[in-house]
């Protein structure tokens, strides 16, 4: 997947390419290298940075992880490949990200914050009528290892038998990944399938709608 964004400022012309994938590293450099001003700004694999110093293009990492678990693993990856040392703008989408990037590369400069672009006004929903003793509970995420789903489901199993059984639960995880086989058998085991449902991905709007709808999200 590439993506180019384009922006007009009289006769300068600012593209960046955006790594966010194996199959477009090459590609990515290659459309970054050929105009002015490009910028390479790689988001995933790292492998791209590699390309893009040797190409010349001025090349942003941001990382959306959290580094704090494998901590050792990336120090050591940094130790050999000498990333810290190379000219790269590293960036983070949180100041707790950042924090764990500027362990690792602490001789590469300041980790600036670069938030995940969205729309707040956007996701700012209104209330939808509901019932008292009616309690939606609506998460969005990828459902991949990962991301924990399972601790949810789990946590989810916790709260059923702490809410009084007259209040009627329901819970909709939209979403879609490689752990959906193995939470839908989840819910089966545990008999969960009447009041969690998993109904893969949505749009924007339908998601909007459920948030209305939701008593937590």
């Amino acid at each position: 997947e590439l993506v180019a964004l384009r922006r007009e400022r009289g006769q300068r012309r600012d593209h960046v390419a955006i790594a966010v994938g194996h199959q477009c590293c090459e590609q990515c450099v290659l459309a970054a290298d050929r105009v002015p001003q490009g910028v390479v700004l790689v988001v995933r694999p790292i492998s791209v940075v590699d390309l893009a110093i040797g190409a010349g293009v001025p090349t942003v990492v941001t990382v959306h992880s959290l580094w704090d678990w494998a901590h050792p693993i990336f120090w050591l990856l940094n130790a050999v490949a000498g990333y810290s040392r190379l000219p790269i703008r590293w960036t983070a989408v949180s100041q707790v990200a950042a924090k764990d990037v500027q362990r690792v590369v602490r001789s590469g400069g300041q980790v600036t914050v670069l938030p995940n672009g969205i729309d707040p006004e956007r996701w700012d929903v209104g209330q939808a009528p509901r019932e008292a003793d009616d309690v939606l509970l609506v998460g969005v995420m990828r459902l991949a290892l990962r991301k924990r789903p399972k601790h949810l489901l789990r946590m989810l199993r916790q709260a059923r038998v702490a809410v009084p059984a007259d209040v009627r639960m329901r819970v909709v995880i939209v979403g879609d990944g490689p752990a959906r086989p193995a939470l839908e058998r989840y819910l089966v085991r545990h008999g969960m399938t009447e009041w969690v449902s998993l109904p893969g991905r949505q749009t924007r709007e339908q998601i909007r709608e459920l948030y209305a709808r939701a008593d937590v999200f």
